[in-house]
């Protein structure tokens, strides 16, 4: 979340995580075996395909994963685990966003990841460009978490609408020190929601997410639904507005900024269901984009006995001569025994690897082809 920063290039890979994300739904990892690591896959909910193959010995263990959790993905999720620079990638979506200002990076963020603060002061903020996937219009979900403690009023989270309290579009604010505010434009009008009563301005992270279904408008704040408006229902009317983070604007002159911290602000195209929300304010959610922990490979870790095959070299060589010597008339038929017995061209050899310490890899250039077999 935690946005990468946790790279977006795994160990090993020549491709990142984000483009088997954005391409294929898949996350992949690629890993050399000898003495290499790779990331720990073995996590719940996955499953996995192994594909081995190599050259030369040195074969490589290409481990793709398929994301089994319910969660569908975001559209696009911006993590704010930047230390420095002028952009907040989008670990997802590709529609990285532009940091204005000085906010600063870097700062601890929920779960001990990274995060901005934008703090007591205007002009800092994070913009994004206006883009289609950032306009769903049957269902949508988006929000993030925040933390204030400086008693000012609508401090906004996320715009991307007319204004802050317009008609189309979607925003979401801390209104004052017990309440909150959030609307979005939809066909047969605009569905707002103001819960009070809540504590906004403790100085702890809160997580705060919207979902619309079509007919319902969901507030949920840190896991838990706290108001819903089910009086507008239809397809959601959009503004072609930018996309801000910590900035709102009241549609003239007036500007409103978060005067605190934003981490993990996601929009999904999809309604996220109560369950799904409250796996995202756990944590448990976030499985799929863990930093895996580094471990060595199980497969890999024979690689470096390629030495076997070496090894029989030397002691065959003194047997095959004075065979040869001894019986010049039977040489084919006295030679052959010895040499099949005492040259184990990887025969006697796979007791310690199974069929991978090939000089070539599994099964070298014979069944396997070069470099040897897909398992």
């Amino acid at each position: 979340m935690a946005e990468e920063p946790p790279s977006d290039r795994q160990s090993g890979s020549d491709l990142s995580r984000r483009a088997y994300v954005k391409l294929t739904g898949l996350a992949a990892t690629a890993v050399g075996t000898a003495g290499c690591v790779t990331d720990d896959l073995s996590l719940p909910g996955r499953s996995t395909d192994t594909i081995r193959y190599g050259y030369g010995g040195v074969p490589m263990v290409v481990t793709v994963v398929e994301d089994d959790s319910s969660l569908p993905p975001a559209v696009s999720r911006w993590t704010f685990d930047e230390v420095d620079g002028t952009t907040a990638h989008d670990a997802v979506g590709g529609l990285d966003g532009e940091i204005r200002g000085d906010p600063v990076l870097g700062a601890s963020g929920i779960r001990g990841a990274g995060a901005f603060d934008f703090r007591d002061s205007t002009g800092n903020y994070v913009v994004v460009a206006d883009d289609a996937a950032l306009r769903p219009r049957q269902q949508m979900s988006f929000g993030g978490w925040y933390r204030t403690e400086s008693g000012a009023t609508s401090q906004t989270v996320l715009q991307k609408a007319d204004s802050l309290t317009g008609d189309v579009g979607y925003t979401v604010d801390v209104q004052t020190e017990n309440s909150l505010r959030t609307h979005l434009g939809v066909d047969s009008g605009t569905a707002r929601l103001n819960p009070w009563g809540v504590a906004t301005h403790d100085g702890e992270w809160h997580h705060i997410m919207l979902t619309w279904d079509g007919d319902a408008f969901i507030c949920y704040l840190d896991g838990e639904e706290i108001a819903r408006d089910e009086s507008q229902s239809g397809e959601i009317q959009h503004s072609t507005n930018p996309l801000y983070v910590a900035r709102g604007d009241n549609g003239w002159s007036s500007t409103y900024e978060m005067a605190g911290g934003i981490d993990d602000v996601r929009v999904y195209a999809t309604a996220l269901t109560a369950e799904e929300v409250a796996a995202l304010y756990d944590g448990t959610a976030d499985a799929d984009e863990a930093t895996p922990t580094p471990t060595t490979e199980p497969t890999a870790t024979p690689t470096p006995t390629p030495e076997p095959t070496a090894t029989p070299t030397p002691t065959p060589e003194p047997t095959a001569t004075p065979t040869a010597t001894a019986t010049p008339e039977p040489t084919p038929t006295a030679t052959q025994t010895p040499t099949e017995t005492a040259t184990p061209e990887p025969t006697p050899t796979p007791t310690p690897t199974p069929a991978d310490d090939s000089e070539y890899g599994r099964l070298g250039y014979g069944e396997g082809g070069y470099g040897g077999t897909n398992n």
